[in-house]
């Protein structure tokens, strides 16, 4: 049975490697390729064998064959001219010079080609795979140029993520392809069930030194191999909701309830305070019994008699104050003016808050980006962090807050703070080759907010202390956050994160205008 479905997709593994597969015969090839390793290799034969092909030399022509030429075109000719008439000789003279106009019309057209290619802006033509595609992992990642490449400058440009795999996989080329994961004297495996990302940054170059233009991004997930997985990490599942809302909600929530007892300790308080009122006002009321007897003063036509105002009409000659409007030299209000210098330089203050660097390519140049962060509340400063990479995701800590951001292959991104001591870091293992369960303050978040099935494992088996800090700067709705490794991560307020490849090292940011007058927090960066 085994050997029949072998002989019924041979016919498409040659299709394969022509291209000619549909996507459902493609997927039906590349479940059968999983399970059979006798196929898999009849592929790597066949790709050894068309790249053997392709290296072939060009076929050297038989040295008769020159010679006969050479007698047939030169000597006849000229062995017989003094016996035949003049013309006789036009078919052989416009048989040389069509062949001469010919050879001509080659090398403008070879000419004319090469202007063409030289002049035509650099893009990629294609890859394998395409974006989004599941990629099997005992195949390298093929991107095809549409004209020859400066090698030295693509491989600059050049971002893989997760970061600790551009180290890893080999890197050649095959005309104008650049092939990632082999080369000349190996073939290396991607990592299973692992998210990658691919990014060619837009200064890389041609031969003719003609930049790329823009940045081309290439997503995809690969294949898993992996028959299982450790089960012992599930049981701290029920400590995994406590965990995140624990640290912060927790204590507040917890003082939100104390305060409500206190609430029932005013009532009483509340309850004393009436009684000393009411009897204050039973004495109220008791005089208002008492003073029934004397209205008749009320009566009194004396008070009534108080007209006596009348008589004031003695203010009447006060009108004499009138002469008061020699306070005419009030119009001070002149002075005015002031509040508007008081007014005008108030606004300006917020505005020179600067975005420049890899953040400001990020930030100014999308539109949708300055829509999601919102305006810079601060200038960007430098702080002491790590990074781990795991198959769907990353981890970031920075030291000066304690706290580690998990950013998750699917988009989404949570904090976690840090309060693990070294007595509670879980040691480092390898579970499979180049994955490994990971140890320290990662390896204790991994383990307790039960991150498995979320992030995978980790690819590396120490964390990567950024040498020169991880750059930060922080927005309205979110922060823009730069690696060593070659990339800009944007956290956004909502619990989504976006990556971006960084065209400029932190070195470089971090030595150029970005930071104006404002001085580095010196206590951030150097924190163990």
């Amino acid at each position: 049975m085994k050997s029949r479905e072998c002989d019924s997709m041979r016919p498409l593994i040659s299709a394969f490697m022509d291209g000619e597969l549909t996507p459902t015969e493609e997927a039906q090839l590349q479940q059968h390729l999983a399970e059979c390793s006798h196929c898999r290799n009849l592929l790597e034969e066949y790709r050894q064998l068309r790249e053997g092909l392709r290296y072939l030399p060009p076929a050297e022509p038989p040295p008769q064959l020159r010679q006969q030429v050479w007698h047939e075109t030169i000597e006849r000719p000229r062995a017989d001219t003094g016996r035949r008439p003049f013309w006789k000789l036009r078919p052989r003279l416009s048989f040389s010079t069509a062949a001469l106009s010919v050879a001509v019309l080659v090398i403008l057209a070879l000419l004319l080609s090469l202007g063409y290619q030289r002049a035509l802006p650099p893009a990629v033509a294609g890859s394998s795979p395409r974006d989004g595609q599941l990629w099997p992992i005992y195949q390298p990642i093929e991107i095809t140029f549409n004209k020859p490449m400066d090698h030295q400058s693509v491989i600059e440009n050049l971002r893989i993520a997760p970061a600790a795999e551009r180290d890893r996989l080999p890197i050649s080329w095959r005309g104008t392809t650049l092939i990632i994961g082999a080369d000349e004297t190996q073939q290396v495996s991607l990592l299973p069930d692992t998210v990658y990302t691919v990014a060619i940054l837009a200064s890389a170059q041609d031969q003719w030194g003609h930049p790329l233009g823009q940045d081309w991004v290439l997503r995809f997930h690969t294949t898993s191999v992996i028959a299982g997985h450790n089960t012992p990490t599930p049981p701290p599942v029920p400590t995994e909701t406590p965990a995140p809302s624990s640290p912060t909600p927790s204590p507040a929530q917890a003082q939100v309830e104390p305060t409500p007892p206190p609430a029932p300790t005013p009532a009483p308080a509340l309850s004393t305070p009436p009684q000393t009122r009411q009897p204050t006002q039973q004495p109220v009321a008791s005089t208002a019994t008492a003073t029934t007897p004397p209205p008749p003063p009320a009566p009194s036509p004396t008070p009534a008699a108080t007209p006596t105002p009348e008589p004031t009409s003695t203010p009447e000659p006060t009108p004499a104050p009138e002469p008061t409007p020699t306070p005419q030299a009030t119009p001070v209000p002149e002075a005015t003016p002031t509040p508007e210098l008081t007014a005008t330089p108030v606004p300006e203050t917020p505005e020179p808050i600067p975005v420049t660097g890899a953040f400001g390519q990020v930030y100014w140049g999308s539109e949708p980006v300055q829509q999601k962060l919102g305006q810079p509340l601060g200038h960007a400063y430098t702080v002491s962090a790590t990074e781990m990479d795991f198959q769907r995701g990353l981890m970031i800590e920075r030291f000066d807050t304690a706290t580690i951001y998990v950013l998750v292959a699917d988009g989404t991104w949570f904090p976690v703070p840090d309060t693990w001591t070294p007595d509670t870091w879980p040691t480092a293992q390898q579970v499979e080759p180049n994955l490994w369960s990971p140890g320290g303050y990662f390896g204790a978040a991994w383990r307790d907010q039960a991150l498995q099935q979320t992030l995978g494992y980790a690819i590396e088996p120490e964390a990567h202390l950024m040498a020169e800090g991880a750059r930060i700067q922080e927005f309205e709705h979110g922060i823009l956050l730069l690696s060593d490794r070659g990339f800009v991560y944007m956290l956004l307020e909502s619990g989504t994160w976006e990556q971006f490849p960084a065209t400029e090292k932190l070195s470089d940011t971090t030595s150029g205008s970005e930071d104006g007058a404002i001085p580095l927090e010196a206590t951030e960066t150097p924190t163990p």
